[in-house]
């Protein structure tokens, strides 16, 4: 059955619009969830995520011309069209409280959209800002805790999706980041990835779906280092060695590249 023509479906790593092209209307997320992005110094900053229920491209509100970030779908979404005429016409045609009332919702969120672009842009030019690792793997170590599960190999595991989602509205902590961290930490024989099929696409590259941490404590032991790295820069780094190497190698190429093998192609 087709969508309707007011709704746009996307697939996952395509852009829904894209940052600076004409803002011609607004959407709001019926399905999937979906990153917006905006750049600097080319260098694609995660601003936040927007999920069902939320409106995107709202600028228009506030009396921008173009889109002020790409909105890309993480996963397959389905968004509704909200035309620029119909939702100006239904706010002209409000009662002058109610327009009144908008008009300072709008300049509320200019004023904090604006400002948290700045503040994004500050800290995400680096990858891993030495000030952001004692939380990154502190909120690691804590949410596997919490919502990991023991196996009898010895390992405990977390599932993926769930565990990303968790420390980000829990922590606040960047989906992208928490990504090469555990990248990190498999390279550092911390932990290992389970890769699953991708449900909305068989023939897409498989997804991770689980993390196995075979050796969570070292994670422990590893946030509590960078708090006594932060007094004595001198320290030596020890059994952390390669997850420090690993960091630079982050900040320095501006990711990890992830140690997944590519899905086999069928025949």
């Amino acid at each position: 059955m087709a969508a309707p023509k007011d709704v746009k479906q996307v697939k996952r790593g395509d852009p829904l619009f894209s940052a600076d092209k004409q803002l011609t209307a607004s959407y709001m997320i019926q399905s999937g969830l979906a990153n917006l992005i905006a750049k600097k110094d080319g260098i694609p900053i995660e601003i936040v995520k927007a999920g069902i229920g939320h409106i995107v491209g709202e600028e228009i509100m506030w009396g921008a011309k173009t889109y002020s970030t790409s909105c890309v779908a993480e996963n397959d979404i389905k968004a509704k069209l909200i035309p620029l005429r119909q939702m100006l016409a239904q706010v002209e045609a409000s009662s002058p409280v109610l327009k009144l009332f908008l008009r300072s919702l709008s300049e509320k969120q200019k004023q904090w959209w604006t400002e948290l672009v700045t503040l994004k842009g500050k800290v995400d030019t680096i990858p891993c800002p030495p000030e952001f690792i004692t939380k990154l793997f502190a909120v690691i170590y804590h949410t596997a805790s919490y919502t990991g599960e023991w196996k009898k190999s010895g390992n405990l595991v977390v599932v993926w999706p769930s565990f990303k989602k968790y420390c980000q509205r829990i922590f606040l902590e960047s989906p992208v980041r928490l990504e090469n961290a555990v990248y990190i930490l498999v390279n550092s024989g911390i932990t290992e990835l389970e890769m699953i099929p991708c449900e909305t696409d068989p023939d897409a590259p498989d997804e991770l779906g689980f993390v196995h941490f075979k050796d969570i404590e070292k994670v422990k032991r590893f946030y509590e280092f960078t708090i006594k790295l932060n007094e004595f820069p001198t320290l030596d780094p020890g059994e952390f060695k390669t997850i420090i190497e690993g960091i630079a190698e982050w900040n320095r190429l501006g990711k990890i590249t992830p140690p997944i093998p590519e899905k086999e192609k069928k025949e």
